[in-house]
């Protein structure tokens, strides 16, 4: 008879952004931070030029920056941090002007040893519903020793900057983890 684990290890809440202006950027980040706790990693920002469906809403010179916050969650938080994106996107939007374009795009994600998901509000063929209008995107797995792509893995979480980022999360997320037993073990 197989066993429901009931408390999973938690995870690393790790998050993907695209802006055109550094004002935004930093105005999403510290809205985070209010919310999720303090970043503790954070990737250089890279010029994002994959696609231009976010461009109508922020403009040319897009770019992509990835953080991790230091405290870890529950994988079922998943469906609430997307809609606490969500509503920091909306709360920009509103700051930015009549206009309401949202001046980023704030996708949560979850870092887990053996894969990383991002959260979304589209549906997909691989895409499963978490609820509350999230689904979860399988994005990378790790298989040995490296993170691998999947048929539907976006092009701009391939490249080297993001997936050394991604490799340091799940490097934080291991000690974290490892910190956590330790500490659990102890008399």
């Amino acid at each position: 008879m197989s066993q429901i684990n009931e408390q999973p290890d938690p995870v690393k809440l790790v998050v993907n952004l695209f802006y055109g202006e550094e004002l935004w950027r930093e105005r999403a980040l510290s809205e985070m931070s209010v919310l999720w706790g303090a970043i503790d990693l954070r990737m250089e920002p890279v010029p994002f030029g994959h696609t231009t469906y976010y461009s109508h809403e922020m403009g040319g010179g897009l770019q992509k920056m990835m953080v991790g916050f230091e405290p870890l969650v529950e994988r079922e938080a998943l469906v609430r941090l997307k809609h606490e994106a969500t509503a920091i996107e909306l709360a920009l939007a509103k700051g930015r002007g009549a206009d309401g374009r949202r001046p980023v795009n704030i996708d949560p994600g979850i870092m887990l040893p053996e894969k990383f998901v991002l959260s979304t509000g589209k549906n997909f063929p691989q895409r499963i519903y978490l609820g509350r209008g999230v689904y979860a995107d399988l994005t990378l797995i790790w298989r040995q020793g490296r993170f691998e792509a999947l048929p539907w893995t976006y092009a701009d979480y391939l490249e080297g900057r993001v997936l050394r980022f991604l490799e340091e999360a799940r490097l934080k997320l291991l000690a974290q983890l490892a910190e956590r037993r330790a500490e659990e073990a102890a008399p």
